[in-house]
């Protein structure tokens, strides 16, 4: 028979410190605390379809607010740099459009907040806020020298930035893109044929972008589900089985 050897105490360890398992099961209360934590991070109330509208609404309402509080804020700068000469040169119609386009990017962006629990109402202001950037900013480039206007190139990054940045549906890019379009029209309908190629071409390329994230959307918010509901299953069987402990 093999021999303990006391240690230096002359104590013997007790063999449940000599014999520790690296394997450890839970016991039914920290499983059901644990699922419950699972839980309340999946948890879901409504049909699939108001729930998919809900965390479209949030994203739609932190992007928005961010994205045209931002374009104002550029906006303005770009105005205010062109009236002290740091800017290409300007008029009067370029000075008033650039102020009256922060300004209405300005409301947009305030707006967002009045109106962040309807998702319909955020569409229409972010369909706004791209027709808006996008006509303006080919006003400003037709007051300041039209299709040799520098300004000319923001009309296919404003409209490609928009549809990127804030997840609006597919439907609703194609008038960001029609707005860009006009926007280009608007700076010189007789600009070059690769500009309004140019221009076309984003305008289709934002329609795919945004496309492509709705149907990205929908699988991740399937993939959630599928956890909500894998989670909800474990609580009840959790309870089924601490009922048949007990």
């Amino acid at each position: 028979m093999a021999q303990v050897t006391p240690n230096r105490g002359g104590s013997v360890p007790p063999p449940e410190r000599r014999e520790r398992t690296s394997l450890s099961i839970p016991t039914p209360l920290a499983l059901r605390l644990r699922t419950d934590r699972m839980n309340a991070q999946v948890a879901r109330t409504g049909t699939p379809r108001r729930r998919y509208i809900a965390d479209q609404r949030r994203k739609v309402a932190g992007r928005l607010q961010a994205t045209a509080a931002n374009s104002a804020a550029i906006t303005g700068v770009v105005t205010l740099l062109d009236v002290l000469g740091y800017g290409v040169p300007t008029t009067q119609l370029a000075i008033f459009s650039g102020a009256a386009l922060a300004l209405v990017l300005g409301l947009i962006a305030i707006s967002v907040t009045f109106v962040q629990k309807n998702y319909n109402a955020l569409i229409v202001l972010s369909t706004a806020a791209s027709a808006s950037l996008t006509i303006g900013w080919g006003l400003i480039a037709h007051a300041t020298g039209g299709a040799t206007s520098p300004y000319i190139l923001i009309l296919p990054f404003a409209c490609v930035g928009i549809v990127g940045l804030v997840p609006i549906p597919p439907r609703f890019s194609v008038v960001s893109a029609i707005a860009s379009y006009v926007g280009l029209l608007v700076a010189s309908p007789h600009a070059p044929l690769y500009a309004h190629i140019f221009v076309l071409s984003a305008g289709a390329a934002a329609i795919n972008l945004a496309v492509g994230r709705h149907r990205a959307a929908i699988r991740l918010f399937m993939r959630i589900e599928r956890l909500s509901a894998a989670v909800e299953r474990m609580r009840r069987t959790q309870e089924q089985l601490v009922v048949v402990e007990k």
